[in-house]
C-alpha cells in the first residue's frame, strides 16, 4: 500500500514542480534573452514544458499518451536543451564547482531530472516521475534564488559564476558585458556598429544596444553618427585602470 501511495503521488508531484520551472525558466528567459544564455535558459523552459504536458496527459490517459510520440518529443527536448548547455560551458573557463548555489542548484536540477529520469526508466521505473519532480524542483528553487536574491535577475545569470581571475569594481548600473564591449573599442581603436561589437563578443545585436545607450549615457562611448560608435576618454580611463583579483565567494558591484 505505502508503494502504490508513493507512485500515484509522484506523477502530481512532477507535474506541479515540472510546471513550476517551465513557468519560472520562461520568466528568466524573457530576463536573459539577450545574452547567450537566453538559448539554454528558452531550451530548458521548452523541455519543462513538454515533460509537463507529458506527465499531464499521463494522468488524465495513461494507455493512450504512452503510445503517442510525446513521450519521444520529451527526449528530443532533452538532448537540444544539453547540448546548447554543453555549449555554453564549453566557452565558460571556470568550472562547475566555482557556480554560484542558485545557478548550481538549476545545473544540478536539470542534470537529477536527465540522468535521474534516463536511469530510473532503465532500473527502477517507479522512481522516473520522482526523479523527474525533484529534478524540477532544484530548477524552481535555483531560478527562484536567483529572482528574489537580487531583482536584476538579467546581472545576476550575466555573472552566474564567481570568476576568481582579475575583475574591475562595477557600479551598480553595470553589466559583465560591458566591460567586453569597451576592450572590443578599445582593442580595435576604431569607430565599431553594435553588430560589429556583438559579433565579437558573442552577444546580440539588441543586448548590445542597449548597453551601449546605457555607456553612451555615461560618457564611457560616444556616438560618431547614427549606429556608430568609439570608445570615450571615460572609457579609456576605465580600462586602464589595473582590475582587482576578486575572492571567491565575492560578487563584484
Amino acid at each position: 500500500m505505502p508503494a502504490a501511495t508513493a507512485q500515484a503521488i509522484s506523477l502530481p508531484f512532477a507535474v506541479a514542480t515540472g510546471s513550476g520551472a517551465g513557468i519560472l525558466s520562461l520568466l528568466s528567459w524573457r530576463a536573459v534573452r539577450g545574452s547567450p544564455i537566453g538559448r539554454v535558459v528558452a531550451a530548458l523552459a521548452v523541455v519543462m514544458g513538454v515533460a509537463t504536458v507529458y506527465h499531464a496527459l499521463l494522468l488524465v490517459a495513461p494507455e493512450a499518451t504512452k503510445t503517442t510520440l510525446l513521450g519521444g518529443s520529451k527526449y528530443l527536448a532533452i538532448v537540444g536543451a544539453l547540448g546548447l548547455a554543453a555549449d555554453a560551458h564549453r566557452r565558460t573557463p571556470i568550472p562547475l564547482g566555482s557556480y554560484e548555489p542558485a545557478p548550481l542548484a538549476v545545473v544540478t536540477g536539470v542534470a537529477a531530472f536527465v540522468g535521474g529520469g534516463l536511469l530510473a526508466e532503465l532500473f527502477a521505473p517507479v522512481l522516473i516521475h520522482w526523479a523527474h519532480g525533484f529534478g524540477a524542483l532544484l530548477v524552481v528553487v535555483g531560478f527562484y534564488s536567483l529572482a528574489t536574491t537580487d531583482p536584476s535577475l538579467e546581472g545576476r545569470l550575466d555573472a552566474a559564476i564567481r570568476d576568481t581571475g582579475p575583475t574591475r569594481p562595477r557600479e551598480d548600473w553595470m553589466r559583465p558585458i560591458d566591460d567586453r564591449i569597451l576592450e572590443t573599442y578599445a582593442a580595435s581603436g576604431l569607430v565599431l556598429t553594435p553588430a560589429v561589437v556583438a559579433y565579437n563578443i558573442g552577444h546580440s545585436r539588441e543586448e548590445v544596444n542597449r548597453r551601449l545607450s546605457e555607456l553612451e549615457r555615461r560618457s564611457f562611448v560616444e556616438r560618431v553618427e547614427r549606429g556608430k560608435y568609439r570608445l570615450a576618454d571615460r572609457g579609456r580611463a576605465r580600462l586602464s585602470a589595473p582590475p582587482r583579483r576578486s575572492r571567491r565567494g565575492e560578487r563584484d558591484r
